[in-house]
């Protein structure tokens, strides 16, 4: 009879109920009363379950048989059955398993099982990753409809070896709840000696792991991936992503669920061995987007290095049509508290310039101005100038008139707004555009805060042709996101800023979280992060929250007022306030224009 195992043994799991039993158990993972020594020398455990759903419907069960060698270091583990082989021939094939790899840490778990499955011609249709202290659990759900169940296994078994993993196979038709590691266990069976719990696969153990000092990281940065218009994340996908993330230093620590959909939206927190960079700006600490900048002048080797490796992510991700995020896993990370938002193409769908130059007949003249300037191909303040020439003579109210009433208003973007307000957060429009605009956009949105340019009106009531006060460029959208985080007393690292014009760059590098939406190629190319989904609400995934979190948010917003009746009275006096803070000069806003707020609810 051997020695009792020093390792866990986590139940099978079946399709659908992957995340709920490891947050079920997630107790029993780690005990304080085994010795750390001990932990490190269990060897990493494979659970796989086939076929249940389709096996319980038909009043059977299904059985997978992991075809291996011997149960060297360098062959893949040795099966023990634990029923008949006959019984197991006359079983039908699964057509999907699921697979718990668990092991003292994660030295490779992740990228060898998924590339594994990914070569086997396994879909991966869920997937979940948890670190409890220095032990790592991964858990993937696989369809293995078109491929055979038996050589998948063996390809996760053999995989499984590399990175010092014993496998062992159930069909989980008498789940129980496992001891904890360290707890009195049964004696392990001898050799090719079933146990007698329901028809199980034991293996003989493999070579021991690599050592927890081994795999010590300095910091976490959370990965949040979206999935684009061709459907959810591949494993083709998700195989390269690790492997990239392993060739880089990144250890896998979590890998958990967004969307209610596996695999539509996913985090995963990665443990990296260059520490984060904190920057000042105004004496401000700010938070990735700051690093951006630092790191392209050269001022600190780590900085580089993880806006490199962002890059490197961004690239590879770009290939699949997956969206993406890397920001530093703080206490803030979900603790935003001042959202500063761009206007034209971002809130609204359309530019605001374009929309009244319709009206003035000089669409296309002034439209291909403003590509080229939202794409960085021209200086803003002249393309400003040039634009707003052209529409002199144009009657203005009969214009802004028109243009409000046609406002298309980007998908999601009130949701985003009303969520965040229930949350707490400040919510403010800078834009490139023109106030009478920003006001209606202000109050439709329930805002606390615009800025945007005024168009001269003269005496006859028609555009003459000029701006009034200084223009808001890209330097002016920086320093009024820096003047409205410092009157709300909000750190630099809390502010989201979001926008999809070249013009938003310096404003997305000095918030503590950028995301260029829908951006312009060039500005994708240079901004820290990248969200090309159709909807602005998408933008809450990578603040953290969940499917189910947002549902609960949006539901709190639409059963409270969206905002208090004394919000129109005051948005009415926001653009003569924004026309004021605009005389003053081309620095930050002054005091007067940084109050200037519509109550918008909590």
């Amino acid at each position: 009879m051997a020695s009792p195992s020093p390792a866990f043994a986590l139940p099978p799991v079946v399709r659908g109920t992957v995340a709920p039993r490891l947050a079920a158990h997630a107790s029993s993972f780690v005990s304080p009363a085994v010795p750390a020594a001990a932990a490190a020398a269990a060897a990493a455990r494979v659970y796989v379950a086939g076929g249940l759903d389709a096996g319980v419907r038909g009043g059977g069960r299904r059985r997978c048989a992991l075809p291996g060698g011997g149960g060297d270091d360098k062959a893949p583990p040795r099966l023990v059955p634990r029923a008949s082989a006959a019984a197991e021939a006359a079983a039908d094939s699964p057509s999907t398993v699921s697979v718990v790899v668990s092991a003292p840490v994660d030295a490779g778990v992740t990228p060898a099982i998924l590339s594994a499955a990914a070569a086997a011609g396994a879909a991966v249709t869920d997937v979940h990753a948890a670190a409890l202290g220095r032990h790592f659990s991964l858990a993937v759900e696989l369809d293995v409809a078109d491929v055979d169940a038996g050589e998948v296994l063996s390809a996760l078994a053999a995989a499984a070896v590399t990175v010092g993993a014993t496998v062992v196979a159930a069909d989980g038709a008498t789940p129980g709840l496992p001891p904890p590691l360290g707890s009195p266990v049964s004696p392990a069976p001898a050799a090719d000696t079933p146990d007698g719990n329901g028809g199980e696969w034991l293996v003989s153990p493999a070579a021991p792991v690599a050592s927890a000092a081994a795999m010590e990281a300095t910091t976490s940065h959370v990965l949040t991936l979206l999935a684009g218009p061709s459907g959810p994340l591949s494993t083709r996908f998700l195989a390269g992503l690790t492997e990239l993330l392993a060739a880089n230093g990144g250890v896998v620590r979590r890998v958990s669920q967004l969307a209610r959909s596996p695999l539509q939206a996913i985090e995963v927190v990665v443990a990296l061995s260059s520490p984060p960079l904190s920057v000042s700006i105004n004496g401000n600490v700010a938070g990735d987007g700051a690093a951006v900048t630092a790191a392209a002048s050269g001022a600190d080797s780590s900085a580089t290095s993880v806006v490199a490796l962002r890059k490197t992510l961004f690239r590879y991700c770009k290939t699949f049509e997956v969206d993406m995020a890397l920001q530093a896993d703080t206490v803030t990370r979900r603790a935003k508290r001042l959202v500063v938002m761009d206007m034209d193409s971002t809130l609204i769908r359309q530019e605001v310039i374009d929309e009244l130059a319709r009206h003035a007949g000089v669409y296309e003249a002034v439209r291909s101005i403003t590509d080229a300037a939202m794409g960085g191909g021209m200086d803003f303040n002249e393309s400003l100038r040039q634009r707003v020439a052209l529409l002199a003579g144009t009657p203005a109210d009969p214009s802004f008139d028109a243009v409000i009433a046609n406002l298309v208003y980007t998908e999601g973007a009130a949701t985003l707004c009303s969520s965040l307000r229930q949350l707490g957060v400040r919510l403010a429009v800078i834009s490139g555009g023109f106030s009478t605009v920003a006001v209606s956009v202000q109050r439709e949105l329930g805002l606390h805060y615009h800025h945007a340019n005024t168009l001269e009106v003269g005496a006859d009531g028609a555009f003459t042709g000029r701006t009034v006060g200084p223009v808001v460029n890209s330097q002016r959208k920086a320093d009024l996101l820096v003047s409205i985080a410092e009157a709300e007393g909000i750190p630099l690292d809390q502010v989201v800023a979001i926008g999809d014009g070249a013009n938003d760059l310096p404003m997305l590098s000095t918030a503590g979280l950028g995301i260029a939406f829908n951006a312009k190629p060039a500005v994708q190319d240079a901004a820290a992060n990248v969200l090309n989904q159709g909807s602005l609400a998408a933008v809450l995934y990578l603040l953290g929250y969940s499917e189910v979190e947002q549902e609960e948010l949006a539901s709190r917003a639409s059963s409270q007022s969206t905002r208090p009746a004394a919000a129109a009275s005051a948005a009415a006096a926001a653009s003569a306030a924004v026309a004021t803070a605009a005389v003053g000069g081309g620095g930050p806003p002054t005091e007067a224009a940084a109050s200037v707020q519509v109550p918008a609810g909590p």
